[in-house]
């Protein structure tokens, strides 16, 4: 059975990313605050954790999540390489650098996405497989 509140949870983080990146974008929170990606990743693992867990339904595990949100966040993590790279960003009329912080950042940004999928994963699925005690 597909849970209406996973996708609820997982449309309304995809929101607050959009929302929240144009902020840190506009005022320049990435650049004032190097921390300010932490909790966008930790954001980002609940926002696929959660559609992962909707649309698994009753038989997606724990390790399918983990895994599929791993991928997803190396092949970010590729795209932020390759952006920083070769495309600066222009905002406001300004060129900013966007750099890649080194290994442990990426390190941190995958770890603080994964943790957010399992965070959701144990939410929405705790007790789903107990049966009613009568």
């Amino acid at each position: 059975m597909k849970d209406k509140r996973a996708l609820m949870v997982g449309f309304g983080g995809l929101g607050l990313l959009v929302i929240l990146n144009g902020f840190a974008y506009k005022y320049f929170w990435y650049w004032h605050y190097p921390w300010g990606d932490v909790p966008m990743h930790f954001l980002g693992g609940i926002t696929l954790g959660a559609f992962l867990v909707w649309f698994g339904g009753d038989k997606v595990a724990w390790q399918t999540v983990l895994g599929l949100v791993l991928l997803v966040g190396l092949g970010w993590e590729l795209f932020e390489f390759k952006f920083s790279h070769f495309l600066p960003a222009v905002v406001q009329f300004k060129t900013l650098p966007v750099w890649q912080r080194g290994l442990a950042d990426t390190f941190s940004d995958v770890l603080f996405g994964l943790l957010g999928a399992l965070s959701i994963y144990a939410i929405l699925t705790y007790g789903r497989n107990k049966e009613i005690e009568t």
